[in-house]
């Protein structure tokens, strides 16, 4: 992503996406900043939930993922307070996979973050005003039905089920998995104009 992509975007209800990148060579967050989005995600019970195939077990596997080359990441704010992040990875063509990672004090308000950062990525583009991605996928354990409502809720269509298509560290198993699809090129078709910068 170029850096005007990674600029921080604000709404009228004072949400913004602040990301990790490097502006001519300053890093946007510190690691301990990293690190510590890390320990209010284990404080918060949410590890298993969201890294439940076990990728990340530490601050420093968490802190390596954040700063890895194939990895866009996200910080949300409402206002001054951290509410959680989000992030994309396994980049092909114009599709990304998205995560998502709401801290418990922002649960009440998850779907307007949801629907923020699906926004945000649905109009995103590049210096030569192309936008950058056309597709959006995300893939939940099935028995994760609070994780499946949020995403319908946002706008994701399910894709369908696939047999042992995740892995569960906690369960030592491969488990079914439900695929999601967000078709960003028919949401931005819908709006009938280009939204403003």
């Amino acid at each position: 992503m170029t850096e005007k992509d990674m600029e921080t975007r604000q709404n009228k209800d004072q949400y913004r996406l602040l990301p990790f990148a490097q502006v001519d060579g300053i890093s946007t967050m510190t690691d301990s900043q990293i690190m510590e989005l890390y320990r209010h995600t284990e404080q918060d019970g949410l590890i298993d939930v969201v890294f439940y195939d076990g990728s990340i077990q530490t601050e420093k596997d968490f802190l390596s993922m954040v700063k890895a080359p194939g990895t866009v990441f996200y910080v949300f704010f409402e206002g001054l307070q951290e509410q959680g992040y989000v992030w994309l990875n396994r980049f092909e063509g114009r599709g990304a996979r998205i995560h998502f990672c709401g801290f418990k004090h922002a649960w009440g308000r998850a779907l307007p973050m949801g629907q923020f950062c699906v926004d945000f990525f649905t109009w995103v583009k590049d210096l030569e005003g192309n936008f950058l991605f056309d597709l959006l996928m995300g893939i939940t354990p099935a028995e994760n039905i609070f994780a499946r409502a949020f995403v319908q809720r946002c706008g994701f269509r399910e894709l369908g089920e696939v047999p042992k298509a995740v892995w569960n560290t906690k369960a030592g198993k491969s488990l079914p998995g439900i695929f999601f699809y967000y078709d960003l090129q028919e949401a931005r078709d819908k709006k009938g104009d280009i939204k403003d910068d």
